[in-house]
């Protein structure tokens, strides 16, 4: 009988056992939603600091007030979301845009950013983040190659062939990945396309018909 009063013995115990368990899980919920909560704004600073750094790169020669992340705005073109921040000129008109989005890469997406004139000119490109292949597909990367750069100047219309040179264009492509460059092109080329659509919103609308 020895068997049958240990077997009472733990299942008495049960109760008191989960009990314990459920006490501890709720103590590391709250552990973790306390690690949260004063841990978030930390990270969210650390962000914003490296967006402004990714701003100074892609606006080298542009003064950008501190209040420019107040006012992003973000549309939708062909399925793809783009965020602009505006910097306006002493007239309150649009003298440069930064522009944010992604594309679709060889190992996933690539987040990059460009700034751009009212004008449509490119002044720099830089990719913020992606997982692209060591050694061949993150050469789009700045600190690995001056590829990244060779955007400068160009736009939508002094560019006719948006490609890299193995498809008729003129941005190279990379030995053994021709996929990562190819998407980084065309990524840019959307957004620029992408600041057209922005643009033609924010025109003021001219009267018709009035007599």
């Amino acid at each position: 009988m020895q068997w049958f009063e240990t077997l009472k013995d733990n299942r008495d115990q049960l109760p008191y056992q989960s009990l314990f368990l459920g006490g501890l899980f709720g103590a590391v919920t709250l552990l973790l939603i306390f690690a949260a909560h004063y841990t978030a704004p930390i990270i969210d600073l650390v962000n914003l600091n490296e967006q402004k750094a990714a701003v100074a790169e892609v606006l080298p020669n542009v003064h950008v007030s501190a209040d420019l992340f107040d006012h992003a705005e973000s549309i939708e073109v062909d399925g793809e979301e783009y965020q602009f921040l505006t910097v306006n000129d002493e007239q309150g008109n649009i003298a440069y845009q930064v522009i944010t989005s992604q594309v679709e890469g060889y190992s996933g997406e690539i987040k990059f950013m460009l700034g751009v004139s009212s004008d449509g000119v490119i002044e720099q490109v830089r990719v913020l983040s992606h997982s692209e292949t060591p050694g061949l597909g993150d050469k789009i990367e700045k600190i690995k190659t001056d590829w990244i750069t060779s955007f400068h100047a160009h736009s939508l219309e002094n560019t006719p062939i948006w490609a890299v040179q193995k498809d008729g264009g003129e941005f190279a492509q990379f030995s053994g990945a021709t996929i990562t460059p190819r998407a980084v092109v065309k990524g840019i080329h959307a957004a620029l396309q992408a600041q057209q659509v922005y643009l033609k919103k924010r025109a003021p609308q001219t009267e018709t018909g009035r007599e």
